[in-house]
């Protein structure tokens, strides 16, 4: 639930500093079950949002149009 697929292709959120959020567009391998392989895009240490990452990427689009980076 944590990887959202677009045009722009697979992006995932990541907690940031005062409890904001980044979206961070990811390079996704094999899957398996519930389980996604990130080959790039994140650190190592990032933690990952896995509840309300659509509802993060809904206001994006909502505030910055479909095609926000």
């Amino acid at each position: 639930s944590a990887v959202i697929s677009g045009m722009d292709g697979d992006r995932v959120w990541v907690t940031e500093g005062k409890g904001g959020f980044s979206g961070r567009i990811v390079t996704t391998g094999l899957q398996s079950g519930d389980s996604v392989l990130i080959l790039s895009g994140l650190e190592e240490s990032a933690k990952v949002v896995t509840t309300g990452a659509y509802l993060l990427n809904s206001e994006m689009i909502l505030k910055h149009g479909i095609n926000s980076p």
